[in-house]
């Protein structure tokens, strides 16, 4: 088996392959649900393909194609990922073939991977691989809301809060985070950032996204402050005209209260770590 990267020819036989895979709950790859559609996966692939810093990974033998993944990679950050894959017939030897590439290729880096729990192959070839699992999350999804909660502890990140609470965000990630203070404030058009002031900061929350999504990636305190803060985002999303709110978290008590407040519970995670 080899690895090559995909040109915009390639395009079909990957997105059939890959299509082939992801409607079967033991063989679908994140970061895409059990029901993508093919152009979602045709649209991904073709981004991939299209950018800097990011391919489409053929695997072939014999002029075949035996499986495939996007990959992504931050030169400036030593960061790479598998996003949406590895797909393979045979699922080990071409998980294997691509390690092998991305370790030659990638000396030095963080190498971050994602499966779903169903995904029983691709949970054991990471921990054979001697990957560090740092997360095992589920997934829910609040859409169709509205909200005008507000709370006088509560504030937006601004210039009068900005040091206490970025000081409060680096205390409550370590060094595997990637949103860390720094990347976060030069890339403050894609969050939204709350925290809870009362004689000093008490919690955050903080959600990543686009125009139509936020994912809530960060959020502190104890159960009141983090049921004020929850509120408080969710009325502040759709102040921002947020169609969906992701909620990915490993914590029992967040999950409670995403229930609480209409969230329903729609995928999970695990998430594996290795340096290279």
């Amino acid at each position: 088996m080899k690895v090559v990267k995909a040109k915009i020819n390639d395009i079909d036989r990957a997105v059939d392959l890959a299509f082939s895979m992801q409607g079967n709950i033991v063989t679908r790859c994140r970061s895409l649900l059990l029901d993508a559609s093919r152009e979602q996966i045709y649209e991904m692939f073709m981004r991939y393909i299209e950018r800097d810093e990011h391919e489409v990974l053929l695997v072939e033998k014999d002029g075949k194609l035996e499986g495939l993944t996007p990959i992504y990679w931050i030169e400036q950050d030593l960061y790479v990922s598998y996003a949406q894959g590895p797909y393979g017939y045979d699922y080990e030897a071409v998980a294997n073939c691509l390690y092998d590439y991305v370790e030659e290729n990638f000396k030095g880096y963080k190498f971050y991977v994602n499966t779903a729990s169903e995904h029983t192959k691709s949970i054991k070839f990471y921990e054979n691989k001697d990957f560090q699992k740092i997360e095992e999350a589920v997934m829910l999804k609040l859409e169709n809301f509205s909200s005008d909660y507000s709370n006088e502890f509560v504030q937006e990140l601004n210039e009068n809060n900005c040091k206490s609470l970025y000081n409060w965000i680096e205390r409550h990630i370590d060094e595997d985070t990637y949103w860390n203070s720094k990347r976060i404030s030069e890339n403050l058009e894609r969050f939204i950032i709350i925290g809870y002031f009362d004689n000093g900061i008490k919690g955050h929350i903080i959600g990543r996204g686009s125009v139509n999504c936020t994912e809530i990636i960060a959020f502190s305190g104890d159960k009141m402050v983090k049921e004020e803060l929850f509120r408080s985002f969710i009325s502040k999303a759709y102040e921002r005209n947020v169609k969906w709110i992701d909620l990915y978290t490993e914590d029992d008590y967040e999950v409670s209260l995403g229930t609480k407040y209409g969230f329903e519970l729609y995928d999970n995670n695990n998430c594996f770590l290795k340096y290279l």
